[in-house]
């Protein structure tokens, strides 16, 4: 085998230590980066599916449209239920439930004000 009394295999041990030390750190490096990413996209998709159907109620509101009072928005990775009830003669409370496939759900309600003809408040529940 190799001579383990000479110089070299113990320099060529702690060399050969040291690389899968540091390639064992840039692996935890890629995986955390790779969850951090992860998380975004599923944030993103989250922002995007609430947004578009924020808006595509708020136009059915704004154009005069009565829109259903009960519905479902159905995306590619998730589906956005609402429900519509009035709180007086001008506002408007909505409220969303996110559903994604990762089996993700989120909250959220908007109030829409009929003489303004927007939202003027949105909260996301956890």
């Amino acid at each position: 085998m190799l001579n383990e009394k000479g110089f070299f295999y113990p320099i060529s041990l702690c060399i050969y230590l040291l690389v899968i030390q540091f390639l064992l750190l840039y692996f935890g490096v890629y995986v955390n980066k790779r969850g951090i990413e992860e998380e975004a996209i599923s944030s993103l998709k989250q922002e995007y599916y609430f947004m578009s159907t924020l808006k595509d109620i708020e136009n059915q509101l704004v154009s005069g449209v009565s829109p259903s009072l009960k519905g479902t928005y159905t995306y590619l990775h998730g589906d956005v239920s609402y429900v519509i009830t009035q709180q007086s003669s001008v506002d408007y409370k909505i409220d969303y439930k996110l559903t994604l496939k990762e089996n993700t759900s989120v909250g959220g309600t908007s109030y829409f004000n009929k003489t303004q003809n927007k939202m003027k408040k949105w909260v996301e529940i956890n």
